[in-house]
This record gives structure tokens, sequence and C-alpha cells, in this order.
């Protein structure tokens, strides 16, 4: 091409090159008037334009400016797959590796008509409104500092209060809402261009997410974005973890199946219809960016300011990862080691459902094939071409069904649980923490299976805890619970028995099991825990209780203590085999301890079934093998928060 042929873009002369080819016509045609469009003739600076528009990131290149040095933005290659990328995308990355960008980027092309749909609104969710604050800032900034960008919008219309919202002249609008603790921002608010949410891990509350969805209409483009923070409960990271993993390059993106924009032409109606919401994800860690934002200086400075390679805050931050959340008593590096692959694992989930006059059952197996110590989240490589593939789920499904609730009776129930789970044969125990509305109730099985370790003195006796079966019950009351219960135990027959919080509600389910019904019953066979209630500490191999050296008397810790202990233990010494279901590995890590002024360890209360169940189900065995703890007077530990002063045993 001549040096005296001037483009606004240093990109631009290869767009027109493919875009001339493909069309079997040539520059010199071009530069001579003689390239047309159907009928229309099109001139160099026409076909610029159109070009530069039809690519959001040609569109950024020339339309905005870094607020810094007043030079036109120009993104990383890694940045420029995302910008062009018009699918449904979730962004789990480190921090500040472009997502705000992205988001400013396709919001503002798309919003002033330049995507595939030119007419529609859009909504740019944050969890806090804080989270938005850098958004609507720089998109303001480079409205305002752009003049034909400045006078595509009706300034007018727009506004700040109650919340942001910028209307362009085309009638387009584009929402600012925070998901706040429920979403309820995002009522009223019907969206056809596209529904951005920055900081989705944040927003923990499922309730946040469900509202979200329902404000994008099936024609917008929906993108999640967020650093991880290690929360895998959340719904930000369930979508994670079932979304394909897309090569940061793009080098997989023809691969895609069609459809993942709906424009507006003909059998728009049709494409929307059959949109499914399939979830690609871009994973874009720090060390993808060049020199100088990446180097091994900068490496040493994230290493020393977040403490260690190893530390959350750097994984997280830098890489990407989904790290441990902070204070966690379950770290993923000790947790890992304990899931194992057992063929013979089983689950079953039952829930209620009264709306629909039915019982939902899903029952899962444990997945072969699964690498049972990835963590949640960690991409795997797809065999067919070698790149990164979609996450493997740990489960199989056995079978997914529904029983009227109207034959919910005893045969029902028992053919139910006889689908999924067989008897037992050698020394087993099981686990209950008892739930109430939308907390489940959650039944742990274990196999146990005794050892020697040789010691100083000879041998020592351990057992190994062995997770075999596990039961969940969803909003069930507890007549319901009872019969269910009743024929798992009956079919079972655990034979070192059962362990059941007590604590709350399941006071009342404990009553329902001792008092049992047709004859069955597990008096006898039931230890009930309270949670916050004290008891002599023990040693957990002896089960002798420990004195304190200065006082004399026996210490005193709570049960769930005591409890959680026996499960620390187990782990480190991998005497307790867990398996890879997504709650379990869900729900240890997330299980937090702060120390409180006392010295005491204050546990997080909430999303703690799995560690519940396993807790007195460790207790229940531990009581057997080395007898009842001596009963003492009942008092309690006091959650932190309360006003109320701890009570102390003379």
């Amino acid at each position: 091409m001549p040096a005296a042929r001037q483009l606004p873009h240093p990109d631009l002369e290869a767009h027109i090159d493919a875009y001339l080819a493909a069309r079997g016509s040539s520059w010199r045609q071009l530069e001579r008037g003689e390239f047309y469009v159907g009928d229309v003739p099109v001139t160099l600076p026409e076909l610029c334009v159109f070009l530069i528009e039809a690519d959001p990131v040609l569109w950024a290149e020339c339309n905005f400016i870094d607020r810094d040095t007043g030079e036109p933005w120009r993104l990383f290659d890694y940045q420029k797959v995302g910008a062009r990328f018009l699918g449904d995308g979730i962004w789990e990355c480190g921090a500040e590796t472009g997502k705000t960008r992205d988001i400013v980027i396709k919001g503002t092309w798309l919003w002033l008509g330049k995507g595939p749909r030119p007419r529609g609104d859009g909504l740019i969710a944050g969890s806090l409104d804080g989270n938005l604050e850098d958004i609507y800032d720089e998109m303001i900034f480079q409205l305002e500092n752009n003049e034909l960008l400045f006078s595509l919008v009706d300034w007018e219309k727009s506004k700040v209060k109650p919340y942001k919202k910028l209307v362009a002249k085309n009638g387009n609008r584009v929402y600012f809402r925070p998901g706040g603790n429920d979403g309820r921002a995002f009522r009223g608010v019907h969206v056809g261009l596209f529904g951005f949410f920055d900081e989705a891990a944040k927003a923990h509350e499922k309730k946040i997410l469900t509202e979200f969805w329902r404000a994008l209409k099936p024609s917008a483009i929906a993108g999640l974005y967020s650093v991880p923070d290690g929360v895998t409960e959340s719904e930000f990271f369930r979508f994670c973890r079932k979304a394909r993993a897309l090569d940061p390059m793009g080098a997989d993106l023809e691969r895609l199946p069609p459809g993942v924009a709906v424009a507006d032409h003909a059998g728009a109606t049709e494409a929307m219809a059959r949109r499914d919401r399939q979830f690609v994800k871009f994973r874009w860690p720090k060390t993808l960016m060049p020199f100088p934002f990446w180097s091994p200086e900068r490496k040493a400075g994230y290493v020393e300011q977040y403490g260690g390679i190893d530390s959350s805050d750097y994984q997280q931050n830098v890489l990407g990862n989904w790290g441990d959340p902070a204070r966690t008593v379950f770290p993923w590096d000790r947790l890992a080691p304990c899931l194992r692959f057992n063929p013979d694992y089983r689950e079953l989930t039952l829930t209620w459902n009264a709306g629909e006059g039915a019982i939902a059952a899903a029952a899962a197996r444990l997945d072969p094939g699964y690498e049972v110590n990835a963590r949640p989240g960690d991409i795997v490589e797809d065999d067919e071409t070698g790149g990164p593939g979609t996450s493997a789920q740990p489960l199989l499904a056995i079978f997914d069904d529904e029983l009227p609730i109207a034959e919910f009776g005893d045969a029902a129930v028992a053919r139910l649980v006889a689908r999924v789970f067989g008897p037992l044969s050698g020394a087993h125990v099981a686990g209950i923490d008892c739930g109430s509305n939308e907390d489940p109730t959650v039944i742990h099985v274990y196999r146990l299976e005794g050892y020697s370790i040789p010691s100083g003195e000879g041998s020592v006796a351990r057992q190994r805890k062995r997770l075999v079966d596990r039961l969940v019950l969803r909003r069930f009351g507890y007549p319901q619970q009872l019969k269910v219960l009743h024929h798992f135990d009956t079919l079972l027959a655990p034979s070192w028995g059962w362990g059941l919080d007590s604590t709350g509600v399941g006071t009342s389910l404990e009553h329902h099991l001792l008092e049992g019904e047709d004859g069955w019953s597990m008096a006898g066979r039931l230890t009930g825990c309270i949670a916050n209630a004290y008891m002599p500490d023990r040693h957990p191999d002896t089960g002798e209780e420990i004195v304190e050296e200065r006082t004399g008397k026996v210490r005193m810790v709570s049960t769930k203590e005591f409890g959680t202990r026996l499960i620390e233990l187990d782990v480190q010494r991998l005497d307790l085999e867990l398996v890879p279901s997504p709650e379990i590995t869900g729900q240890f890590p997330q299980y937090k301890a702060r120390k409180t002024s006392s010295g005491a360890r204050a546990f997080d209360n909430t999303h703690d079934h799995e560690i519940d169940a396993c807790r007195v189900a460790l207790l229940r065995a531990h009581e057997l093998e080395h007898g009842a703890a001596p009963v003492v007077p009942i008092e309690f530990s006091v959650p932190a928060g309360m006003t109320r002063p701890s009570l102390q045993i003379d």
C-alpha cells in the first residue's frame, strides 16, 4: 500500500484486505470508486467507518483515550478476544487484567447501536453500588472526551438518581443497578441488548443472580465478571464450574456453536427460542499481561505484597484461581488428600415440592474418570483438542425421578431408598444434621476400619472413617423426615448407631427418632449433640479428660469445638476419607473460624451442613470407642456477636 495512504487505525489495512478479498475485489478497485456493496459504490472513508463501527476493538481504539496519558486505547491481545466475543460469557480473572475495560467497551458499543441488535436496553450490575462507580465514571469520561460520542447521548433523559441511567438519542438505555442483598434493584428492569455483572463472586446470595437473570430477555448477551474469592458455594462459582473454558487468545473460538448472539433479522424469534445460555469462560491471570505489566520484578512484588505464591490473595488476585477463603478451618491442600474415589459411594437428594405435588429424587455415584484431587474450578484438558475444556463433573447420575406426594407412603419410601442404598456389613456410624425450611437435613454414613500404628510401647489403635452413603432431604417436615429415616435405618442398620446435631430444631427431630413409629425407634442407638453446650475436653485417642495444670480442674470446651478437632485430626492423619461430591468440596474449604477475645474459636454457622453431619458421626464414634463423657450441668458457649455474657462452669 502506498506510504501516502493514511488510515485511522494501524490494524485497519488488514481488515480492509480481508474484507475485499472475501468479495473478490482489490484496493485498486476501491480507490478508483469501482467497489460496490450491492448497487451502491463505497469509498475508502466509508469502508473505514463501516469496519470500525462493526468491530468493538477497532471502535474502542479509535474512540477511547487513556485518562492518564491522553493516548488512544490499545488493548492487549487477550483483551481483544474478549471484546469481540458476543456470546454469554464468564470472566474468571485476576485483578486489573481488563474486566472493567471489557464491560465499558461492549456496554458502550452495544448501547449506541453498533452491535448485532441496534435497538434495545442494557444492564450493568455490581454486587454493590461502589462496584459500578469505576464503570460509570469511565463511560462518562469517554463520552465527554469525544465530540461524536457526546452528541449521541440524550443528556436530558440521562440521570444519576435514584440509580444511574444513560440514554442514547437512538432511544437505547443502559441501567446501572447494584445487586445489594437481594437483587431488589433489578426489579422492573427488562433488557434485550446485554446484562453484565461486575464482581459477581461477591453476590453470595442466590436471590441476587436470580433477579439478574429475570431482568434479561432471551436476546440479551449475558456476562459475569469477577476475581474469584474462594467462596465455592456462590452462584458465580456454580456457573464457572459448568462453563467451558476458552483459550484466552481465542484459538478455539471458531469451534463455538453458532448463534451465540441474536441479531435483528429474519428467524430471530426462532433463534431466541433455541438459546440455552451455554456459557463459555475466559480466564485472565496477570501472567498474560505483557511487559512491563508483568515481569519478574512485578511477580516478586506481588509475592511480597500477598504473603507468598501459595497465599489465597496471590492465587486469587494474580492468577485468578479460587484459592482458600480467609480463616478456613480446612484448607484445600489438607483436604484434597482426603478426597478418594469410592466405587461403593451413593448419594440421594430428595426435595419436597409442595407447589407441584411431587418429591424430586436425584441419585448419583462417583465418576471413576474424575480427578478426585482436582480443586473445584480447575480447568481440565479437552481430550479431543488438547486445549482447555469444560470442567469435569465428579458425579454420574443414577436416576432423576419424581414421586407424587400423594404416594408418599411406607412402601414407596422403602422402594425409593432401596433403589440407591443397600444393607451394610461391618462397622458403620451415621450422622444427621437436622434442617428446616430452606436448610436441608444431611445424613452421612461412614465405614469404620480399624488399624494400628507402632509406638514406643507397642502399638496404638486407630480408625479410618470412609464416607459411603449420603442422603439429603430438602423442605421435609419432621414427620416426613422420620418416615425416610425409618426406612433408611431399617435398610442400612449402621452397627455403631447415629449421632444427631440436636441443637435448636434438631431437638424436635431427636424426640421423633427416640419415639419412633410402628415399633421402630433409635432409642439406645442415638446420641444427641448440642453444638454450643460445654463438655469435658478429652484426649482424642484415649478419651481421657484433660485437666488444667493451673487450676486442677477439667478443661471444658463446646461440643462443636471438640467435634471439629476430631475432624481436623482425622484430616491431618488421612483417617477421614471423603468424596469429591460438590457439596463436600464446596462446604469444607468454606468452613471458617476466628479467635474471640477469650482465645476460643467462633465458627461460622451458615452452609455447614456437611461438616455438622460429619462432626456428629465422629462424636458418636468417639463415644462408643472411649465411653460417653460424664454428664455435666448444661452450660452454653455464646456465639460471637451476642450481648449476653458467657456462662462459666465452676
